[in-house]
């Protein structure tokens, strides 16, 4: 634990040096907040910026969600109350800050009657409109003044966790709802900052297990199924999901699965090296979208993909070359969001990047509300 604790330390560190000094904690609401004014935020996104964690959403997760921390402390430079749904069936309230919802991809905001398949979308929705799309719903829960845009996980990374049998979104449509739910948000005076996406392999959910550390004889070749249905012995730039839950256990004919050619690992338990480098090409060409659309709407860019493999790197550092201290550190038991501690990092490279854009003085994050 000690360990864990001290490379969050020197994590943050490297993120922002931020902590408000006696002169700064006096200083004026307009000299925090720079060119920025905070006094409603709203957060859209995905799982990520409602805390989702451990594979569940939670008043605790919520609670420790980067947004909410990010709103302790921009209350601090006149920013409102910051109204997270409660975890109910139906929320009837007034409009919301926090408007992440789990599950959800920047390709589905404009599909009507997503609701029907997303229940973490439908308890939002006012049961007179059913069929709302998220844009239209973000749309009635604005206008902001300051806002933080982070969507895109899941239209890659729903690729990832199914082995690459579930299409990416694609990067046409990717662009074009990414700016349509900036139109709604960018009003006369609004600023915001939007979130990039980590590069795949640098997610628990693929790096914990390898082939080499699976049990079984010695001396035997896993057998893996690719995504084009070739049946073919691992190698190292295969990537082993930490879901693949069946691996050695035998068939009706006693074969162990994965350790003979007949009865080799499903697709959906590996993402085999074609699918590894589309994943990542994927991820790449999504950043440059957003990279893009920020610069031409002067916004500033979070960079998730420079954050996580700087915690990936500082982790493997730190425990010569094991995978637990990022994995209990900053990855939750799901191995593919973050913890309570993974989400403070999360906030304060965001502060970082706003005092950077807006000249904002905006302190640290230090502990949870």
């Amino acid at each position: 634990m000690r360990k864990q604790w001290v490379l969050l330390s020197s994590l943050c560190i490297w993120l922002v040096s931020c902590q408000p000094t006696d002169t700064e904690s006096s200083q004026p609401v307009l000299l925090l907040s720079g060119s920025a004014q905070f006094s409603r935020y709203v957060a859209v996104g995905d799982g990520l910026s409602v805390g989702y964690q451990n594979n569940v959403l939670s008043q605790e997760g919520q609670n420790g969600s980067f947004p909410n921390l990010l709103a302790q402390v921009l209350g601090q430079a006149g920013g409102g109350k910051f109204l997270q749904p409660p975890l109910v069936l139906r929320y009837a309230g007034p409009p919301l800050s926090n408007l992440g919802v789990p599950g959800l991809r920047l390709g589905d905001v404009q599909v009507p009657g997503l609701a029907q398949t997303n229940p973490f979308f439908e308890r939002l929705l006012p049961t007179s409109q059913p069929t709302l799309t998220y844009l239209e719903w973000v749309k009635s829960q604005t206008p902001p003044t300051f806002f933080s845009l982070w969507l895109g996980y899941n239209d890659a990374f729903d690729f990832v966790t199914t082995g690459g049998t579930r299409p990416t979104t694609d990067l046409g449509l990717f662009t074009k709802n990414l700016n349509a739910l900036l139109d709604v948000l960018l009003t006369s005076g609004t600023k915001g900052v939007l979130g990039n996406l980590p590069d795949p392999a640098t997610l628990p959910l693929l790096t914990t297990r390898t082939f080499a550390n699976l049990p079984g004889p010695r001396n035997v070749p896993i057998y893996i199924r690719t995504g084009n249905g070739t049946v073919r012995p691992a190698t190292g730039d295969d990537l082993l999901l930490t879901t693949a839950d069946s691996i050695g256990i035998s068939n009706r004919v006693g074969f162990p699965k994965g350790f003979v050619s007949a009865y080799p690992l499903n697709n959906e338990d590996v993402l085999d090296v074609d699918e590894v480098a589309q994943a990542q090409a994927t991820v790449s060409a999504y950043n440059k979208a957003i990279t893009d659309i920020a610069t031409a709407r002067q916004l500033p860019v979070m960079n998730a993909n420079s954050l996580y493999r700087h915690v990936q790197a500082t982790a493997k550092e730190a425990t010569d070359g094991s995978t637990t201290t990022l994995y209990q550190l900053f990855f939750s038991t799901d191995s593919a969001y973050p913890t309570r501690q993974g989400y403070l990092l999360i906030a304060n490279e965001c502060i970082r990047v706003i005092n950077t854009y807006y000249g904002s003085k905006l302190p640290g994050v230090t502990g949870f509300p």
